[in-house]
């Protein structure tokens, strides 16, 4: 090992001299060995045989500075982006550094600004705020990627995320795919399979149609006309009135979302022009605020509203039933069409034909035309165009019940009719109130198994005895017949017995209530209290009978 401590010591000449030539051999051999310097100097050589490389001692003498391999090869030090291990004698912190194992960095100004690996070339691995900038002939900024703003740009210096600046690639600007067959920007998730193109925006040149591509399903397509489809790609093989937007594949459930704030509106609007009422003159709009949905006409007026209880208004936005028209005389609701057939409303049955409860308008002559009501496949009721009212039977002629229209001055005229199967009148309701039947049978169901605390009638003689049978006449404005009758009073009834006195609250022509009552007689019980009273003038009559008997046996 030719090292050496470099201090010459006091001996004899033969001795210094061998001191003298230990040291020049450390010198000429740069210290050579497999171990450094028992004694090191700032600067110092040494060429280490172990490690087979060329070291200086650096200027602190605290550590090796690594130069070269002894077999020529020149190195340096691993360095760091701060202090490379290359750099210059006026700009130290720029220069060349290892950023790991095959890793050449570039740095300046004490910033990595470029990474050269085994796998990748990096610019900006900090991710400093740094530009990246590439010059073409006559084009400064042919490619620029704006570190600060992350954005890039072509043939521009200031572009925004993306930006292609007028005459960068072609005259008119942008980014041009030269195929004519398929022109596609892929979107992948993954290095192999479908994973590489799993979305795509492709331009079809044989269609000159857009398609966009999601999860390798085609989402969405534009074609040669304009015309979109939304999860369908032939939209033009629809109506051509509306074919502009096609949603839907024909498979599964489709639909449109207009998704609006809860205290905002939701609207699709019809237009026909771009300013003033033109621009919405058709259209319908939800109300998020109180969940009530509007349609409109001519111009944004309101037609139908169905509020949040599912209320329809017709004209209106009050709405106070289920279904509710605007206040106005004109017609509510009104069917149109060939005479001879059937409109009305009808509730289907179970199985879905008619036949649970319908109403209809019909048409025909002498009553067979009009109302008709159904239930159970059945005609009910009808109310003819003879204003006559028809029950139970669809031919009027064997109607079991008949109201008939009124006519003014006569009052006899049969207002409703019973008839039975063979037409014959049952019983008959004159216009003046009378009653009629035909057996003369008058009856109410009295069936001892509907009844309880059976026991006899008390004495009904004062109340009879009490009670004033009278003539009068029906006051003329009252409507009635004029006639002189035979009857009773309701309130001097009332002073003998309350329970033969009935009241019902006077109405007008609405039904208000007028605040005043109207009493009637029971007389179906006032008949039966004579009855009673009839008894007891037989029983006594009998007493009298035996009576004057035993006198005139006597």
């Amino acid at each position: 090992m030719a090292t050496h401590d470099y201090v010459i010591a006091n001996g004899t000449g033969a001795a210094v001299r061998s001191d003298l030539n230990n040291a020049l051999a450390a010198i000429v051999s740069n210290n050579s060995g497999s171990s450094e310097p028992g004694t090191t100097y700032a600067y110092q050589w040494w060429a280490d045989t172990n490690a087979n490389v060329l070291k200086i001692r650096n200027s602190a003498n605290n550590a090796w500075i690594t130069l070269r391999e002894l077999d020529g090869t020149m190195l340096i030090e691993d360095g760091s982006a701060s202090g490379p291990g290359l750099s210059f004698l006026s700009d130290t912190n720029t220069g060349f550094f290892s950023g790991g194992a095959d890793k050449l960095g570039f740095t300046a100004g004490g910033v990595e600004r470029l990474e050269i690996g085994s796998s990748e070339v990096v610019f900006n691995d900090p991710s400093n705020d740094v530009d990246f900038r590439v010059e073409s002939n006559g084009q400064t900024h042919m490619l620029f990627v704006d570190g600060g703003n992350d954005s890039i740009g072509v043939g521009i210096s200031n572009p925004g995320d993306y930006h292609a600046s007028a005459n960068a690639i072609v005259s008119s600007g942008g980014i041009t795919l030269a195929n004519t067959t398929m022109g596609s920007i892929f979107f992948a998730d993954s290095a192999t399979g479908t994973g590489e193109y799993v979305g795509q925006l492709n331009y079809e040149h044989s269609t000159n149609s857009m398609q966009f591509i999601t999860n390798n399903s085609e989402r969405i397509r534009i074609d040669s006309s304009g015309r979109v489809g939304i999860a369908n790609n032939t939209p033009g093989s629809f109506d051509g009135g509306a074919d502009d937007l096609v949603v839907g594949s024909g498979s599964g459930d489709s639909g449109i979302t207009v998704y609006s704030g809860t205290s905002n509106l939701s609207n699709l609007y019809f237009a026909d022009g771009t300013s003033g009422t033109a621009q919405y003159m058709g259209g319908m709009n939800y109300n998020h605020s109180n969940n009530a949905l509007a349609f409109f006409t001519n111009g944004g007026n309101t037609r139908m509203s169905i509020d949040s209880s599912g209320n329809v208004g017709i004209g209106t936005t009050s709405m106070g039933a289920p279904l509710s028209f605007a206040d106005s005389s004109a017609l509510k609701i009104q069917f149109n069409g060939d005479v001879a057939n059937f409109y009305g409303i009808s509730k289907l049955a179970g199985g879905g034909s008619l036949g649970d409860g319908e109403f209809k308008f019909t048409s025909g002559n002498t009553g067979a035309g009009g109302f008709t009501f159904s239930s159970g496949g059945t005609e009910r009721l009808r109310i003819g165009n003879n204003g006559h009212q028809y029950a139970d039977c669809r031919d009027t002629s064997l109607a079991s019940l008949t109201l008939r229209k009124g006519v003014s001055g006569a009052d006899s005229i049969d207002y409703m009719q019973c008839r039975s199967s063979s037409n014959s009148a049952l019983m008959v309701v004159k216009g003046d109130g009378d009653l009629e039947n035909a057996n003369n049978s008058y009856g109410s169901i009295s069936d001892v198994k509907l009844k309880e605390n059976i026991v006899d009638a008390s004495s009904q003689w004062d109340d009879i005895k009490a009670i004033r049978v009278r003539n009068y006449n029906y006051k003329e404005e009252t409507g009635l017949n004029t006639h002189r009758q035979l009857g009773v009073i309701a309130q001097e009834i009332e002073t003998v017995s309350s329970g033969l006195v009935s009241e019902s609250p006077d109405r007008d022509d609405d039904g208000s209530n007028l605040g005043t009552v109207t009493k009637s007689v029971k007389y179906s019980v006032l008949y039966m209290k004579a009855v009673k009273a009839l008894q007891e003038a037989m029983d006594r009559i009998e007493t009298l009978e035996a009576k004057v008997a035993a006198l005139e046996a006597g």
